[in-house]
């Protein structure tokens, strides 16, 4: 064999073993989501870190958007426990820093949505995404307040953590 051929057959070979890599870890990453997603809707119970957030407010008129500001600077207020978790009838249950409340429960491809209807109007959301924190077993989460003050206008804010799985 020449020096020409050689090299063209290390080339072909190195281009095999690369693409055998990325169709590998394509597939590894795509399996991790299809498990993240598979052990999301089976769950039972979901304990939920809130992080941080935003909010905003109109109290001079204009929206004041306040960013990176902390759910709270008491642990125990930033917890969320999603439990009896039934999304075939639509229903959970929410245990948060203030009681707890039945919430709707749904499932899209996008993850797990709970939805609370509060006595005073306002709304909140939370989606637990079917996306694993980097080097961890704690799933994407993100929860809305859509506060409907009727003294100070809407006070809407928005908040970023992540979630355990605690039963399925």
């Amino acid at each position: 064999m020449n020096t020409r051929t050689v090299i063209a057959l290390i080339a072909a070979v190195t281009l095999v073993a690369t693409v055998a890599h990325l169709q590998l870890s394509a597939q590894e990453t795509q399996n991790t989501e299809s498990d993240a997603f598979a052990a999301l809707v089976k769950a039972k119970t979901l304990k939920c870190y809130l992080g941080k957030g935003s909010s905003a407010n109109w109290d001079a008129g204009e929206v004041e958007i306040n960013m990176v500001k902390e759910f709270s600077e008491k642990q125990e207020d930033c917890i969320m426990i999603f439990d009896s978790i039934n999304l075939e009838n639509g229903k959970a249950r929410l245990i948060g820093n203030r009681g707890s409340s039945d919430v709707m429960a749904f499932a899209t491809v996008g993850g797990v949505t709970f939805i609370e209807k509060a006595e005073g109007g306002s709304v909140f959301f939370a989606t637990v995404f079917p996306t694993y924190k980097k080097g961890s077993n704690e799933l994407l989460f993100v929860y809305s307040r859509h506060f409907a003050g009727f003294i100070s206008g809407p006070m809407p804010s928005q908040y970023y953590g992540t979630c355990r799985i605690l039963m399925n």
